[in-house]
């Protein structure tokens, strides 16, 4: 859990940016909203197996430009 306390000499909205910047740091509003629905296991794969399928795509026609410029 993220709890921030009120330092000496700090404004409210000092501490509400602080208390922001370390939710965003910890991911917790990706994780709620990760959770706001049930996803089967399989589709979790599925999408992982796409993700990973355009990574390796842009990768490969970075390298074939690469190799196009160099020759």
């Amino acid at each position: 859990m993220t709890a921030v306390k009120l330092e000496p000499g700090e404004s409210q909205e000092g501490l509400i940016r602080r208390f922001l910047k370390k939710v965003k740091k910890t991911d917790l509003l990706k994780q709620v909203w990760d959770r706001q629905y049930y996803v089967k296991p399989s589709a979790k794969n599925n999408e992982r197996r796409r993700r990973r399928k355009r990574v390796l795509e842009k990768l490969r026609k970075q390298r074939e430009a690469e190799e196009e410029f160099r020759g």
